[in-house]
């Protein structure tokens, strides 16, 4: 998770997880938690995310309070 400022990208907070984990909800979940506690409650945040994510990770950005742009794949 990156920060956008003037133009530059400021990284926040990073994880590493192993290929057997990826696309797990629950690790998911942390991770949105975790970024949660680093940000000012006050704050208007938009999260920036690439496609392949799914419903419930959009449900968790909205649960706290957070508006998302999400990539689509494939034709709309």
């Amino acid at each position: 998770a990156s920060l956008i400022c003037d133009g530059r990208s400021i990284p926040l907070l990073s994880r590493l997880v192993p290929s057997a984990k990826q696309n797990n909800s629950l690790i998911q979940k942390e991770f949105l938690d975790e970024l949660h506690r680093c940000v000012n409650p006050k704050a208007k945040v938009i999260l920036i995310t690439d496609a392949g994510f799914q419903s419930a990770w959009f449900r968790h950005i909205k649960s706290l309070g957070w508006d998302f742009i999400g990539r689509i794949r494939g034709t709309v």
